[in-house]
């Protein structure tokens, strides 16, 4: 959603409207995540979007929330509920795949995934009692915002930076960072990495969007979406194989044997994608990317220098 705002807004106005959209958006996909799951399959896919964005708007204005000790708290606390709600989302994933016909093997596997998902509920609910019941993710977001408007007084006399160039820096850098995460070859660990940081990028690159849409985000984003989502068909893919083969060792040994020949074929198949993936990472996305990284180094202007006050001494020369 773009927001209709004034050139004036500066990039403090930018942090603090964002955190308080994106905290209470936690709030409510963590109510609906721990206490509406079973009826309601996207409800951890939203908690983790939620979660991102918020982890999104804390690094993007990490400058603007330095100092304050609720910032470390919220990384620390979001971090840790990103990761449960992950184990659930993985699972889900799981139980919604169209599995080839294993007999026993597969009714096995299945009533097991389930297993593991219920347990996953646990941490999200623990969570929901703190965060939201104890309105302890309420508190720590007012406190950070007082923080901010105290910090903001403090520093009243300096500069503003310019916002489009401050947000075309931002991307800029963190493309340039991206770049350097390209795994070098076709292996599955360095593919999900890469992935993982491009999903970080395209949600600070959506936040920016909201105050600042041109078409070279929006050119950013495609670009990021189509990482995104063909990478990340390759790690549901690598979470299957490893899944089945982990559940495998529980089972009986002809059991067993069915699900490890089903793991072999899913990760020679992971492995095969990751080569076509990895050629059409270098040959498209790279260049594009550079490209976008080009186009906003156009955009990007000197940082305001401090404006300086003048001395008592100066101000008794001007007034004779």
């Amino acid at each position: 959603m773009h927001r209709k705002s004034e050139h004036s807004v500066t990039v403090e106005q930018m942090a603090q409207t964002l955190l308080n959209s994106c905290l209470p958006d936690v709030k409510k996909q963590l109510k609906v995540a721990a206490k509406d799951w079973r009826r309601n399959d996207e409800g951890v896919h939203q908690l983790r979007i939620s979660l991102r964005r918020a982890l999104a708007c804390l690094d993007l204005f990490s400058e603007q929330f330095s100092g304050a000790k609720e910032t470390h708290w919220l990384q620390k606390t979001l971090k840790e509920l990103l990761k449960s709600a992950g184990k659930a989302r993985d699972l889900d994933v799981l139980l919604a795949r169209e599995m080839p016909e294993q007999g026993k093997a597969q009714a096995h596997l299945r009533k097991a995934w389930k297993r593991k998902r219920k347990d996953c509920q646990e941490p999200l609910r623990q969570s929901f009692e703190t965060l939201v019941r104890e309105e302890k993710l309420q508190t720590k977001t007012r406190a950070l915002l007082k923080s901010m408007s105290a910090k903001k007084a403090d520093v009243s006399s300096e500069a503003a930076p310019d916002r489009a160039s401050w947000s075309a820096r931002q991307l800029r850098d963190r493309i340039d960072l991206l770049l350097k995460k390209l795994p070098e070859g076709s292996q599955l660990k360095g593919m999900h990495s890469f992935r993982i940081s491009s999903k970080q990028l395209r949600y600070v690159a959506e936040l920016l969007q909201e105050f600042h849409a041109d078409k070279t985000t929006k050119h950013l984003l495609r670009s990021l979406a189509d990482v995104q989502k063909k990478l990340g068909r390759l790690q549901d893919e690598a979470v299957a194989a490893k899944s089945v083969e982990r559940l495998s060792s529980k089972l009986s040994r002809k059991q067993g044997k069915s699900l490890q020949n089903m793991s072999a074929s899913a990760r020679v198949a992971a492995e095969s994608k990751a080569v076509e993936l990895n050629a059409w990472l270098n040959e498209k996305i790279v260049p594009e990317l550079n490209r976008i990284m080009q186009a906003l180094e156009q955009s990007v202007r000197p940082a305001p220098k401090p404006v300086k006050a003048r001395s008592s001494v100066k101000r008794a020369r001007a007034a004779t």
